[in-house]
């Protein structure tokens, strides 16, 4: 099934770059205080490798 995955989005020159938190169970809420985006994994898609090309969804601030 769709997952979405914790990440941390920021923009430079290069565009947007995005990191995978750690502690994605969910009951690891340690990784919600630096989560701004969530990465959307498609049904049955590999793990994430770096450099790769991911859809985010970019979650807004509450301060």
């Amino acid at each position: 099934s769709r997952r979405f995955i914790r990440g941390h989005a920021g923009w430079d020159e290069e565009g947007w770059k995005v990191t995978v938190l750690p502690g994605q169970k969910p009951s690891m809420i340690r990784s919600l205080v630096n989560c701004n985006a969530l990465i959307d994994m498609p049904a049955g898609s590999p793990p994430i490798e770096v450099g790769q090309d991911v859809s985010i969804l970019l979650l807004n601030s509450l301060f």
